[in-house]
């Protein structure tokens, strides 16, 4: 169910329930040609329920978010994605600046099983725990679009009961060696 308002910048959400959202790569335009930066004030306010979210063959569980508009683009108040053993709460905001839009998102994450969440998420299974929690506060230039990794930056705080490495690399090994 999609209900698109009269008005899309002022008043109502846009508002997505689905039952499945898959999202892979975009198209590149005809001839290569590279699109402008999108400008987050001149996106509408979001309510979201997705049940069953993947993003680049990783899978993320059910979504709930609600974007709410601001004089310079976008605030997600509260945003939750749900697995079978995770739950991830963030918040954060798009904004429009004098040399174009930047990101920034805090998450908390929680995991039943951490094994099993790495492999939902599409990471080489490499690190199994009991549970673990996760804290993030990241930022990068522009939107959510693209390759959000290579532009990302930020700090994260990772613990993991009863953990254990799967494989790791000679040279990883000496650096954990050292960090422990």
């Amino acid at each position: 169910r999609i209900v698109v308002p009269f008005d899309l910048l002022r008043g109502d959400p846009l508002v997505l329930d689905m039952d499945r959202l898959v999202v892979g790569d975009r198209a590149t335009a005809a001839g290569g040609d590279a699109e402008p930066p999108t400008d987050p004030r001149e996106l509408p306010a979001l309510q979201i329920t997705v049940r069953n979210l993947e993003v680049w063959k990783r899978r993320f569980g059910s979504l709930q978010a609600n974007v709410v508009r601001t004089t310079d683009g976008l605030r997600l108040d509260r945003g939750t994605l749900q697995g079978a053993s995770f739950e991830v709460e963030g918040r954060g905001a798009w904004t429009w600046q004098p040399s174009g839009s930047i990101s920034r998102v805090h998450v908390e994450a929680k995991s039943s099983d951490v094994l099993d969440t790495l492999n939902a998420w599409g990471f080489a299974p490499s690190i199994s725990g009991k549970s673990g929690t996760a804290t993030a506060d990241f930022n990068w230039g522009g939107g959510p679009e693209g390759d959000v990794l290579a532009r990302l930056n930020g700090t994260a705080k990772v613990a993991i009961d009863s953990g254990q490495l799967l494989t790791v690399e000679p040279g990883a090994g000496r650096v954990l060696g050292l960090m422990s």
